[in-house]
């Protein structure tokens, strides 16, 4: 069985490329290193010391570089638009305690320029809002390219609306009062 100082030469030995590139580093001869990896012959105390800092010296770089490489995902920016001031401050308070950047706009004309400054990925619209109705906002944020999904967020549970709603290309449809979960799963669907 192989002890502990062997498990970790043959791990080197992988990690430097080869043998002869890990006799190299250690400044010994091929034939010692191979006498070491057949269990014929011990590892010195100094060589065995060196072995367990390059593993870990390995190990520490290789966590590093799979931390750069994962990065945290970035979180979307959400817009809300509602003609009611309460329903848009109480859908945007659920998005925001659920840690994604959120801004509100209360009717058409205000949702296009707040998305051509905020640039959102996920938008909340209510359907039914006077002047510019919810389906009409998604198709402008659409025309300008301002929105990646745009979501249905009404009280009304009609299917009716729902029909509507797919037919228009939305990417989901939420009930208000939002429930957090619901909303919260939505939101990792589309991200």
């Amino acid at each position: 069985m192989k002890d502990l100082h062997e498990r970790i030469l043959e791990r080197m030995v992988e990690l430097s490329g080869g043998s002869d590139k890990l006799a190299a580093r250690l400044q010994v001869p091929a034939s010692t290193l191979q006498l070491w990896l057949q269990g014929k012959a011990t590892i010195p105390p100094e060589v065995a010391g060196q072995l367990v800092d390059m593993i870990l010296a390995a190990d520490l770089a290789s966590l590093i570089e799979a931390a750069k490489r994962q990065q945290p995902k970035k979180l979307p920016r959400i817009l809300v638009v509602d003609d009611d001031p309460s329903g848009a401050y109480g859908l945007a308070r659920v998005v925001k305690q659920l840690g994604y950047p959120v801004e509100t706009a209360h009717d058409g004309p205000s949702a296009l320029e707040t998305a051509r400054r905020f640039h959102p990925e996920v938008v909340f619209v209510d359907l039914r809002m006077p002047g510019m109705d919810g389906v009409q906002v998604a198709d402008l944020l659409r025309s300008e390219g301002l929105t990646t999904h745009i979501v249905a967020a009404t009280a009304y549970r009609s299917e009716l609306e729902r029909d509507r709603t797919a037919a228009a290309g939305f990417a989901g449809h939420l009930l208000k009062p939002v429930d957090k979960t619901a909303l919260e799963d939505l939101l990792t669907k589309l991200h």
